[in-house]
């Protein structure tokens, strides 16, 4: 009851706030993750129907329509039409799908995200505007970290001594995406502010993400986030105080590293999927089943959201891939999967050519490191899935894209 009854009062709280996008979609992304134990728990409105599908339901009415008929907004943002084109074939594979209400929900996970990127991207019409989503995007993570030390220190996590942390997501590896993405828009924000009490609280954040990101023990994110911020630094090497880098990197070892090396050498574990195989090689095992059925539907897929049901059909693994581009081209096929290769090396491709524009690296400096680290963790995880994750992400890239149009005087957005 308690559940239908915080669901209601949201949905209320959204509706009171179609006034305003902007403010709609901050509040969307400061709730999203306190609601995602309800999802995960697999509460339900209706019988067969989600809770939490709700808010996507509102959000995807709102966005679409708030762009439609007002004055100014667009649903044509900068590189949205690889994101269509991908949406149409995730929805052409319910032709060959084997449970539609798997298919739809999935599809209803990837439209919240463009939903939201197309609806910020209208709103923000200032840079103060970027900021206000940038603090929503940070301030979000605080509930979730808060619960994440409890856990800890409680030894309520999961692993053997129950101090590895998922906080409210319930799997390890999305909390460390979350925490990564929060961290891209606080440094977003440090690069540029002057106010000392507003550096504090996000100097304060970032400590606070990077520990949680390692009590997370998600190696993945670790490699991905080291990865990204590392060559990144190469386009900005006059912007960025490396010392700064160099400082926290020699505190965390110098604090996590006996905590960090047993989680490498974890990584001798056997798998479910992969019998005597370690943890990675097990994964690529694993997608070589997969990569065997994708000639049996190469055009449409299997069914987009499917990969586990396909895969005990065929050989009795109800599992999934934990790589976005396998996934895809088994679930919607290989024009789908280019279809989103394509979205993220447009968008990769478009924050290298941004490094010339040093007026804007404060932004753009962590928007590339974003991208790159988006590209790898897709090779490990199923982020575009990600209900919570994925619209944040595309949260990221509408601040910066709309940022850099503010600031150079654009008066039309780069495709």
């Amino acid at each position: 009851m308690i559940p239908k009854l915080m669901t209601t009062l949201i949905v209320l709280i959204m509706i009171g706030l179609c006034f305003s996008p902007l403010n709609f979609g901050a509040f969307y992304i400061l709730f999203r993750p306190l609601v995602q134990p309800y999802a995960t728990e697999h509460y339900t409105l209706f019988s067969g129907i989600p809770l939490t599908g709700i808010f996507a339901v509102v959000l995807i009415v709102f966005s679409v329509f708030s762009c439609i008929i007002r004055r100014g907004y667009t649903i044509s943002a900068p590189n949205i039409i690889p994101l269509y084109a991908f949406l149409f074939f995730s929805a052409t594979s319910f032709l060959n799908t084997i449970d539609y209400g798997v298919s739809i929900a999935h599809v209803l996970k990837i439209a919240t995200g463009v939903s939201l990127y197309i609806l910020l991207y209208s709103a923000i019409q200032t840079t103060a505007d970027a900021n206000k989503v940038l603090y929503s995007l940070v301030i979000t993570s605080i509930i979730p970290m808060l619960f994440g030390y409890f856990q800890f220190f409680t030894h309520t996590g999961i692993g053997v001594d129950g101090t590895r942390i998922n906080s409210l997501f319930g799997v390890c590896n999305s909390y460390g995406m979350f925490l990564c993405v929060s961290l891209f828009a606080a440094l977003m924000l440090i690069f540029q502010e002057d106010n000392r009490f507003k550096r504090i609280f996000l100097m304060c954040t970032i400590a606070s993400i990077v520990v949680s990101s390692i009590l997370a023990r998600n190696r993945g994110s670790w490699i991905a986030l080291s990865a990204s911020l590392f060559f990144s630094y190469f386009g900005y090497v006059k912007e960025i105080r490396a010392r700064w880098f160099i400082l926290a990197g020699a505190l965390m070892t110098l604090f996590f590293s006996g905590m960090v090396i047993d989680r490498f050498m974890e990584l001798g574990e056997t798998t479910s999927w992969g019998g005597s195989k370690n943890t990675f090689a097990g994964r690529v095992e694993f997608w070589k089943v997969i990569i065997s059925l994708i000639p049996d539907h190469p055009l449409i897929g299997f069914g987009i959201g499917t990969a586990n049901l396909v895969t005990d059909k065929f050989h009795k693994i109800r599992n999934v891939p934990h790589n976005d581009y396998v996934r895809l081209a088994l679930e919607v096929g290989l024009p789908g999967a280019i279809l989103y290769i394509t979205f993220l090396l447009r968008e990769l491709f478009n924050n290298i050519r941004l490094i010339y524009d040093k007026q804007n690296w404060f932004i753009n400096y962590p928007m590339l490191a974003a991208v790159i680290y988006w590209i790898i963790m897709s090779t490990v995880q199923n982020a575009i899935y990600n209900v919570t994750i994925f619209p944040m992400f595309l949260t990221l890239m509408a601040v910066a894209r709309k940022w850099n149009i503010l600031t150079n005087g654009e008066t039309f957005p780069r495709r």
